[in-house]
């Protein structure tokens, strides 16, 4: 994930309790995460343009899209 333009934040969770803020807001620096992560994106700037970089083609069942859910398969492994 790399703001090319603006600003946005990104709070990741690991589903154990662990959280973490990332303010994107350089067009130099970017945020890289790893499967099997939770992900908010927030607070975008007017002018905000995140892109988001993938090594497969986006297929929508392979997502997660419940919270709870998300807690439940990471505890069971």
């Amino acid at each position: 994930m790399i703001n090319v333009s603006g600003t946005s934040k990104v709070r990741v969770k690991d589903g154990r309790g662990g959280e973490k803020e990332f303010s994107l807001d350089h067009p130099h620096t970017g945020l890289y995460l790893p499967k099997m992560v939770w992900k908010e994106m927030y607070d975008f700037s007017a002018d905000s343009v995140l892109l988001c970089l993938a090594s497969e083609h986006y297929r929508s069942d392979e997502y997660i899209r419940d919270y709870d859910a998300f807690c439940q398969i990471v505890a069971e492994h």
